[in-house]
């Protein structure tokens, strides 16, 4: 599940989130592409914006509800983290950390 680079992205952002504030599928769509494409969240729109949209509403974040990660509301497209996404937030960042040391044993 942690695996997709869009889905790593989406708990990064949701980790500076409240477990009771709401966060709307545009402003994180808005985030991922500016992350993703290295602009202000201003700059992120356009065809980048709208296949990341699309992308965390069919598939990503339903993956993210069914591991118990987000409460997501499709009809109203928005979402807001559970109490266990810090836990997986933990699980990504000790992958990342894993995946950099493998990295520079391998150079």
């Amino acid at each position: 599940m942690l695996g997709n680079r869009r889905r790593q992205l989406a708990v990064l952002y949701l980790l500076t989130c409240d477990t009771d504030e709401w966060v709307s599928l545009a402003n994180l769509a808005r985030w991922i592409t500016a992350v993703t494409t290295d602009s202000s969240l201003d700059a992120a729109t356009g065809s980048d914006y709208h296949n990341i949209k699309e992308s965390l509403r069919h598939t990503h974040l339903p993956t993210l509800a069914d591991a118990g990660a987000i409460t997501y509301d499709a009809d109203r497209t928005r979402l807001t983290p559970s109490d266990t996404l810090p836990f997986l937030g933990r699980l990504l960042f000790h992958l990342l950390i894993v995946s950099t040391a493998t990295d520079k044993d391998m150079t």
